[in-house]
């Protein structure tokens, strides 16, 4: 129940609290060692529940004071745990952080509040994190580098080189581009619009609309357009050789998200000719809500 029973296809939030307390997991928790399997099921458990998902969570958990003051200081005790506890330690804080000033009932009391806080506090501070992050941050693994590089923006870890590399390496075939531009601000997106302006096959892109879905290998290049597409918005005057690219795609998505991109753009900035190229978009639009959407950015009305 308790290490493996709460996984499923869905959402691990469903079966959390169920398998929590049917296993018993302040009781699992109460020797004074226990083993890093253990450790580390507790540790999802705990983040599944802090999730505030649409199944029973913390709140509904009878001895999760119990089993949260023996997960903290088995990870006090725990100076090799891996980063996933960080993540799990931090969510902790800020659900006691919450607690002031509710009714909480019987499981938790002030001093354990505090006390917990405390020590979580004194763990989050360890100076350790940072060479496990670091570690993680070259993992191949996928979860695992996206835990380093979740607990890198808690430390301040500038990671932005690091996805950058990674879309270089696979530029057609990653979500990277997803944490490179949310990593990217207004010094850095040049560089990045530059690369992906030469890395995505633009023109065999721009095929015309139609109403393709854009799901499977031979979307590659379509989706990863998106991904850099979907972030444009806050970079207005940004990116227009790819936004020309998504409004001529073939896949709706592609050209909903040019569409939000150049509506982000002040009317007297758009570059020549992009006037007619909306126009031209309208009347070979197949799609009558983007249709609708490409009318109302012509118009200079919102789009949403």
């Amino acid at each position: 129940m308790l290490r493996e029973g709460y996984k499923n296809s869905v959402m691990n939030e469903y079966l959390a609290c169920i398998c929590a307390r049917a296993g018993r997991l302040h009781d699992a928790l109460a020797p004074s060692t226990i083993d890093t399997g253990l450790l580390d099921s507790a540790a999802q458990l705990f983040r599944s529940m802090m999730s505030r998902g649409p199944a029973e969570d913390l709140d509904d958990y009878e001895h999760a004071a119990e089993a949260a003051e023996r997960y903290v200081n088995h990870v006090w005790a725990s100076p090799d745990a891996n980063i996933q506890h960080y993540l799990v330690l931090r969510d902790l804080g800020k659900y006691l952080a919450e607690m002031v000033g509710r009714d909480n009932g019987p499981k938790w009391n002030e001093a354990l509040r505090l006390r917990l806080a405390a020590t979580i506090r004194d763990v989050l501070g360890w100076e350790t994190w940072r060479g496990k992050v670091e570690r993680g941050l070259r993992s191949q693994d996928r979860q695992e580098f996206w835990l380093a590089d979740q607990v890198a923006k808690e430390l301040g870890i500038d990671t932005w080189q690091i996805h950058f590399d990674r879309v270089k390496a696979a530029p057609l075939d990653t979500s990277d581009w997803y944490y490179l531009l949310e990593e990217s601000g207004d010094s850095r997106i040049d560089a990045v619009l530059d690369f992906a302006s030469a890395a995505i096959p633009l023109a065999a892109i721009e095929t015309g609309p139609a109403n393709e879905s854009g799901f499977g290998p031979r979307w590659k290049a379509h989706s990863a357009l998106d991904w850099v597409l979907q972030d444009l918005s806050r970079f207005p005057t940004k990116g227009w050789r790819l936004i020309q690219a998504g409004l001529r795609s073939p896949v709706v998505r592609n050209r909903n998200m040019a569409i939000q991109a150049l509506a982000s753009w002040p009317p007297d900035s758009w570059p020549e000719g992009a006037r007619a190229l909306v126009e031209g978009a309208i009347a070979a639009e197949p799609n009558a809500e983007v249709k609708q959407r490409l009318e109302k950015l012509l118009a200079g009305l919102p789009v949403d």
